[in-house]
């Protein structure tokens, strides 16, 4: 059996991830204490869905989709969303870039920003206990059949 060493970059890996999951369960605990605390889990659960990446423009359309399912026909509020986007940053579950993006079909790009997961392992297990998460991904993989 290969013993695991005590590396100071292991040990950082280990606290940070820690740290993850401490943040997103207290985030989850609150969910229903405000607007914001409730966006700031909706992207990320959008971002795990998306295995930790998405561009603004397509994680607006995805939230779309997860509103839809649970019955709220509200239009994602870009104010509200990009605040959320703002808290996960200043608490480190995010990074979001500033990126040119190409687009299908028409020449040219864009100018957009990616979003990204700082640990999408440790985002993604902490969500794994998440209700919405679960039926959202279940009727998602119903829906792909």
């Amino acid at each position: 059996m290969k013993e695991f060493k005590k590396s100071p970059k292991n040990i950082e890996m280990m606290c940070m991830e820690t740290s993850i999951e401490k943040l997103v369960s207290e985030m989850l605990s609150s969910e229903k204490q405000g607007e914001l605390p409730h966006a700031m889990l909706d992207v990320l659960r959008v971002l795990v869905i998306n295995k930790g990446v998405s561009w603004r423009s397509e994680l607006i359309q995805d939230l779309v989709l997860l509103y839809a399912f649970r019955g709220d026909p509200e239009a994602v509020d870009e104010r509200e969303l990009d605040e959320a986007l703002r808290e996960l940053g200043k608490k480190e579950l995010v990074q979001v870039e500033e990126r040119v993006k190409g687009t299908m079909g028409a020449r040219g790009s864009t100018k957009d920003k990616l979003i990204s997961l700082v640990d999408y392992v440790a985002t993604q297990s902490t969500l794994s206990r998440d209700r919405t998460l679960i039926s959202y991904m279940g009727q998602r993989a119903m829906n792909a059949k």
